[in-house]
């Protein structure tokens, strides 16, 4: 949803035993934690780990030091659990974790709050910057306020206000407590970025499956025409489980991401700056591990979020077209088998193999006949079904599509021969016959990514 520093606000407004500050919100709601900063603009709240800026005009009431058992009861038509959705993902920047996202919708009387905080981390893990964005709209997901608060290590921290008051939204910055205001026109049907979102998940099927407005982009505060579009389904394995999401295409400007969503509206994943940051969904408990500086992964389900695997010292490296493929260990190494890029829902993988034993003299022709006598004799009935060559001299790569049985199940493959100075690398990419339409153009990114010394 952003495309430099992304929003999370992690706003948990939780009891405990112990005395707390309260602050009586003016929707009637109020905050419980500890206060670290009060000044005429709002109050910083601790909550749950995190911090949360209240604006001044949003406040009723400052209680310090009040017991759990004797803090006010939230007004009438507070909102209950089922009106709360909250979100917790980790960010993963080519499959290196960058940071942690907390994302809380809620809806109000008056309409919807929605509330994003998001801490980038450094190499070693430690917080360098914060973004967070309280965005306010009404029961039509028309804007009315937005708060951006941003700040980064040894910086000092930036305020912006938007708010929207007769079909005007008058933005001010606060900087090093300077502050610069400016106003202008609401394009027609202009939203803010979580109304929109939150519009179109909600309503797609009413509008067709296409959203266009124009939305105030939270990091440069200028109106960007951007498009929502339904791209279908997609099974992806989630903790051992398959999961049925939603893919939905956002365009804002030149830049095109995807989000993968159930259908309670929860993003389990999401690209961000494109695709230089991926967010995947986790618990509360993976947020804070990850804060403390919990070590990554780069096989296994962790590696959803990779989008290439490098292997460094043997000098080859191959790619994934999004997190529903994973980069897994070969459960044996017999006959070369280095890495497989598996997707668990369509039972499909490629298979990178390499002969580093074949010699100077190998030729990508002797390659190629090489691999259909392996093939025809783990699978008897294999067929090639179309062949050709791809490049020139040295560099051609060698392509066949063919069918087999194996272990008594109809298979399809789509495989790639190469050679690079004296190893013969071989892809080999198979599904079940059934799964091969909605394969094959997967299958075809992952081999066309895959680079040799």
């Amino acid at each position: 949803m952003r495309r430099a520093l992304i929003a999370i606000v992690l706003a948990v407004l939780a009891s405990s035993a112990a005395a707390d500050d309260v602050l009586l919100l003016t929707n009637g709601r109020e905050a419980r934690g500890r206060i670290v900063e009060e000044s005429d603009s709002g109050v910083s709240l601790e909550i749950g780990g995190g911090t949360m800026f209240y604006a001044r005009r949003l406040i009723k009431e400052v209680r310090r030091g009040v017991a759990a058992e004797k803090a006010p009861a939230a007004a009438a038509g507070a909102p209950d659990a089922s009106q709360v959705r909250e979100e917790f993902s980790l960010l993963y920047r080519d499959g290196k974790r960058a940071g942690t996202r907390v994302v809380r919708s809620v809806k109000t009387q008056t309409g919807f709050r929605f509330e994003e905080e998001v801490v980038l981390l450094d190499e070693s893990g430690a917080p360098r910057a914060e973004l967070r964005v309280t965005e306010h709209c009404d029961a039509e997901f028309r804007p009315l306020t937005m708060q951006v608060r941003s700040s980064a290590r040894d910086a000092d921290a930036t305020l912006v206000v938007a708010e929207v008051r007769g079909g005007r939204v008058f933005v001010t910055t606060t900087v090093k407590g300077e502050r610069k205001q400016r106003d202008e026109a609401v394009p027609d049907g202009g939203r803010f970025p979580f109304g929109a979102r939150e519009k179109f998940l909600r309503d797609s099927k009413a509008i067709g499956g296409r959203l266009t407005a124009a939305v105030l982009d939270a990091r440069t505060m200028t109106w960007l025409s951007t498009v929502y579009a339904e791209e279908g389904r997609k099974l992806v394995l989630e903790r051992g489980a398959t999961a049925d999401l939603r893919v939905v295409l956002r365009k804002s400007g030149e830049v095109t991401e995807r989000e993968w969503v159930d259908d309670q509206s929860r993003a389990h994943m999401s690209e961000i700056e494109g695709e230089l940051l991926r967010a995947m969904a986790c618990d509360a408990d993976a947020v804070a591990r990850v804060r403390k500086g919990d070590a990554d992964r780069v096989t296994g389900p962790d590696s959803a979020a990779r989008t290439h695997y490098i292997d460094a010292a043997e000098g080859w490296q191959i790619g994934k077209p999004d997190p529903s493929w994973t980069f897994e260990p070969p459960a044996s190494r017999s006959g070369g088998t280095l890495l497989s890029v598996r997707n668990v829902p369509l039972f499909a993988a490629v298979d990178v193999l390499c002969d580093g034993l074949a010699g100077p003299d190998m030729t990508p022709e002797r390659a190629a006949e090489s691999l259909k006598r392996l093939c025809r004799q783990i699978a008897p009935d294999f067929t090639v079904i179309s062949e050709g060559w791809r490049g020139e001299g040295a560099a051609r790569v060698y392509w066949c599509e063919a069918t087999a049985t194996t272990k008594g199940e109809k298979t399809r493959t789509l495989a790639n021969v190469l050679v690079r100075k004296g190893r013969v690398y071989r892809l080999l990419a198979a599904c079940p016959d059934g799964a091969y339409v909605a394969a094959k153009p997967q299958f075809e990114k992952i081999l066309a990514s895959f680079a040799a010394e």
